[in-house]
């Protein structure tokens, strides 16, 4: 019996990631067409790099179908609709492929489910790295929220979560920081776990490739 094929769907998966990353691109250096106010101008202008992000999730989500993974095809079909939601929150007439692609790869993969069927199984590693991260990042949010009166800078969740992601992944740009004791020993705290959680992630997905490459090279000698 032959195998079927999973190239289309992958493909346009692919295509609707790159058009999204450009389209994210060009809006952020473009000046928008209709200049939206309020709720609608936060949204227009959150939605000029969050492109990029659903742009490289739809990437993630093609390689994991390319393995065949059931859960990457689910998560490509919600991705394609966003990424046409995004386009229609732009404003842009540079949106249109954006949405266009998107649509017909919402519609492409709806009648090409059943390829892809295949359960991720991931190691007890991999699961304690991956529940780390997230840990980590919740007590730095929740954390620096609480904290907030000891903060320059944090005035709410979307701040205290920014404050978390930048300390934890130790890019610290400075314009958020402690002020009060308990906030600066709190802010420490951050420091040491994120890198932590972040190495433990780094480890469990690339040991298993090291491996494969080791055990491969050998068997090959």
């Amino acid at each position: 019996m032959e195998r079927p094929t999973v190239d289309s769907p992958v493909a346009i998966v692919a295509a609707v990631g790159v058009v999204s990353i450009a389209t994210a691109v060009v809006a952020m250096l473009t000046e928008p067409d209709y200049a939206a106010a309020g709720t609608a101008g936060t949204v227009q202008t959150t939605t000029a790099f969050s492109s990029a992000i659903v742009g490289f999730a739809l990437l993630a989500a093609a390689w994991g179908m390319h393995k065949g993974y059931r859960l990457a095809y689910l998560a490509a079909a919600a991705l394609t609709v966003f990424a046409a939601a995004h386009g229609v929150a732009h404003l842009r007439v540079l949106s249109v492929p954006l949405i266009v692609a998107a649509l017909v790869g919402a519609l492409l993969l709806a009648r090409g489910g059943w390829r892809f069927a295949r359960r991720p199984s991931p190691t007890p590693t991999q699961i304690g790295a991956t529940l780390a991260v997230g840990g980590v990042l919740a007590y730095g949010t929740a954390g620096a929220y609480t904290l907030r009166e000891q903060f320059a800078g944090v005035d709410g969740g979307i701040d205290a979560l920014y404050f978390a992601v930048v300390t934890a992944s130790t890019v610290g740009y400075g314009d958020v920081h402690p002020v009060g004791e308990a906030a600066r020993l709190f802010t420490v705290s951050l420091a040491i776990l994120g890198p932590t959680a972040v190495g433990a992630v780094a480890g469990s997905v690339l040991a298993p490739v090291l491996e494969g490459l080791t055990s491969g090279s050998t068997g090959g000698s």
